[in-house]
């Protein structure tokens, strides 16, 4: 992420549950805004290349905020919904990216979620995680990875104004053992080449 931090401005925070890093500022009007873990730092180099005359800020925000076998600390979900809404109260156009390493949606969490951060000239993307390179060599987590992923489309689909981005079908849905590895640096998160290997993709499924 140093990589692509290019701003710093008295919005920030560097908390560790409530972090939030300003990468770029433009006088564009527009805000995009990435909440994630770990999953929201390794798409920055696919997002900070298609919205490079964007302001971009990345903001934690945890699994536990969506998933529904997890809970999170209240007051803390409080303060990063507050200060997104401190930052894009400046800005015409919003765009919120959602990148979290598990799944299992909680449909009530999420509906709460984007009524709190949702106002006018405002959309919300949601990059719906991948399997592991552990996982995709399992036959059985594999099933179990296909059966979590129809249920949660099942909820996301119900949000009209909810953009889907669904990172295993775009970045390697039926490569080898091998050539699926090649994708993380640690059978995790994206490598530097891999996360830009989705912009053309990102692009055509935002119409850019």
């Amino acid at each position: 992420v140093k990589k692509f931090d290019y701003c710093n401005n008295n919005l920030e925070s560097f908390k560790w549950y409530t972090r939030v890093n300003c990468l770029q500022e433009n006088s564009n009007d527009q805000l995009v805004y990435i909440l994630g873990n770990s999953y929201g730092d390794h798409i920055v180099p696919l997002v900070s290349n298609v919205f490079s005359k964007s302001s971009l800020y990345l903001a934690r925000f945890d699994d536990c905020y969506l998933v529904k076998s997890m809970n999170c600390d209240v007051d803390r979900n409080k303060k990063i919904i507050s200060q997104y809404l401190g930052i894009s109260k400046n800005f015409k156009e919003k765009l919120v990216i959602i990148s979290l390493s598990k799944n299992n949606y909680s449909e009530e969490k999420l509906s709460e979620l984007i009524k709190k951060i949702n106002t006018n000239n405002h959309k919300v993307i949601i990059f719906y995680t991948h399997p592991t390179f552990g996982e995709y060599k399992d036959e059985e987590k594999m099933d179990e990875y296909y059966f979590v992923k129809r249920e949660d489309f099942k909820i996301l689909n119900k949000f009209k104004n909810l953009i889907i981005f669904d990172t295993f079908k775009n970045i390697c849905a039926d490569c080898s053992i091998d050539d699926y590895e090649k994708n993380f640096f640690d059978g995790h998160h994206f490598t530097y080449d891999a996360s830009l290997s989705l912009i053309k993709k990102f692009e055509e499924k935002l119409n850019l």
